[in-house]
């Protein structure tokens, strides 16, 4: 099998694509990550899952969905190859809320070089809430590799025996705890079963992934932090990203870096807009190290969000007052008052640009000062309201 990975390095670069990836990445189906939004952030998303993404980075994100999803996007890979490969990537996926049950979603993912290899990935994933602040997440993933009958194949007494192809079988779990109100921690664990994906039957299986990280979200001022470490394969892995949402959530920019231990390394930027229930997002990203006379890779992604908008603001844990900016020592009745009402026109200002959101998070700074506050009581319902029509 080594011999026929060296010609398929000479005919298209494919084992590179494996082993240099977006992320760590070993050997057959490694970590090339899925959607132009998390790939935008270095793909450091484990934490910040809370989308139909999250059968990718963490099944568990799948209790965050507040609508039905439906992504699909493509990646051209390390464009500019001297030799005009066409290494590229592509993803379907479709997620499904399902009220207090949780949330269900399906994937597929593929990556190849046309003419030569194609390997694609199959996910059928469920992720529940345990308790208040604890979600767990199971994906069941069928993997299908082939190598194409080609001058290079066909002679070779090994495809003549075992085939073109092979198919396994492999699972991961994940898991989310919010710390706070904002911010968050995951870990994702892949091929728990560890299959075996090599045609000539040797030990070869698919080496176990553990994916921890932490994030941060700020609901006021619509930025989000992640910080993510993968060790895979005797490798170390560290990315970083962030986000920041303008104009009320119709705009998105964003930035991320990747470090490994074996000197990879390598920067993404990316942006998003959104319009009513649709969203558009791509991703850059470009080597530092290994393959540094390309154009980079290039990730598109499409969303599309419809359905009735599941209730999530009571879902969340409403944050203490320390959390969110309140003085815990008791204050005056003056110093409520004048609290109140700075806190309650933010929240109008930011209901005004439709960021209800961030408009949210300050009428709750307000129900924590009087919390029968009726005004504000009745603009988290509209701003609620607000949110499934945009959505």
């Amino acid at each position: 099998m080594k011999w026929i990975n060296k010609r398929v390095i000479l005919i298209g670069l494919v084992t590179i694509v494996l082993s240099l990836g977006s992320n760590v990445s070993f050997g057959d189906f490694g970590d090339i990550g899925v959607g132009a939004r998390p790939i935008g952030m270095g793909s450091a998303f484990v934490a910040l899952v809370d989308d139909v993404h999250s059968l990718y980075y963490n099944p568990a994100g799948l209790s965050r969905l507040t609508q039905i999803e439906f992504t699909s996007g493509y990646g051209r890979l390390y464009w500019g190859l001297d030799d005009g490969s066409n290494l590229g990537n592509a993803f379907i996926g479709y997620a499904h809320p399902l009220e207090k049950l949780g949330g269900i979603g399906v994937g597929w993912l593929s990556l190849g070089l046309k003419g030569f290899y194609r390997e694609d990935t199959f996910i059928f994933s469920y992720g529940n809430k345990l308790f208040s602040s604890l979600s767990a997440g199971l994906n069941f993933k069928l993997l299908y590799k082939r190598y194409d009958n080609n001058q290079y194949t066909k002679s070779d007494p090994l495809f003549q025996e075992k085939g073109y192809s092979r198919i396994g079988f492999s699972s991961d779990i994940g898991l989310l705890y919010n710390l706070t109100a904002n911010i968050f921690s995951g870990l994702s664990i892949t091929d728990i079963i560890q299959p075996n994906m090599n045609l000539a039957d040797k030990r070869d299986k698919l080496p176990l992934g553990v994916r921890i990280g932490v994030a941060y979200r700020d609901r006021i001022n619509l930025i989000n932090f992640a910080l993510d470490a993968v060790y895979k394969h005797r490798e170390f892995n560290i990315s970083a990203g962030a986000e920041k949402w303008l104009s009320g959530k119709s705009m998105g920019v964003r930035g991320g870096i990747d470090i490994g231990s074996d000197g990879f390394k390598s920067f993404s930027l990316g942006g998003s807009c959104q319009v009513s229930s649709l969203e558009i997002d791509y991703a850059f990203i470009y080597p530092l190290f290994g393959l540094r006379g390309t154009y980079g890779s290039h990730r598109f992604s499409v969303t599309l969000r419809f359905g009735r908008l599941r209730e999530i603001v009571s879902e969340m844990p409403r944050p203490s007052p320390a959390e969110i900016g309140i003085p815990t020592k008791p204050l005056s009745e003056e110093e409520k008052i004048e609290g109140m009402r700075r806190y309650y026109y933010r929240g109008i200002d930011h209901y005004k640009r439709g960021e209800y959101e961030a408009a949210i998070a300050e009428f709750e700074k307000v129900l924590q000062l009087k919390p029968d506050h009726s005004q504000s009581l009745r603009l988290i319902e509209r701003a609620k309201e607000r949110m499934k029509i945009k959505k």
